[in-house]
């Protein structure tokens, strides 16, 4: 599951949004969101609510489903063998999608739109 080993909590949060709004909030080692879902961050490690896992070590991360990314400079592979590159403000997918970072709002190449403020990411 590629969300899961994505380096940023932020963008792990995004990515799981799906296409219905959501809210998150961090408070302290914990992040909370309306659809029920949670995140507890101890260290290098996120855990989510559903028992999966990601943990950071250097430029790699790796989830409880045995999944994996590695990031090379500012290309990062995925385990699936898909890959995403930053340039600026965009990020290029290997499905062709371009996801571009304004200021605190993330516009997903799927439509998807995630504005952080705070400790709190909305996505809708």
């Amino acid at each position: 599951m590629k969300t899961i080993v994505i380096v940023t909590v932020a963008a792990m949060l995004a990515a799981s949004a799906a296409a219905q709004a959501r809210s998150c909030t961090r408070s302290g080692s914990y992040i909370f969101c309306d659809d029920g879902t949670s995140y507890n961050v101890s260290g290098n490690t996120i855990y989510d609510s559903n028992g999966q896992s990601a943990t950071r070590i250097g430029n790699s991360a790796y989830g409880s489903d045995g999944s994996a990314a590695h990031r090379y400079g500012n290309t990062t592979v995925y385990s699936d063998g898909s890959t995403s590159t930053r340039i600026g403000n965009n990020t290029y997918n290997s499905d062709g999608s371009v996801d571009r970072r304004v200021g605190n709002t993330l516009y997903k190449g799927d439509g998807q739109v995630c504005t952080t403020y705070g400790n709190t990411t909305r996505c809708y």
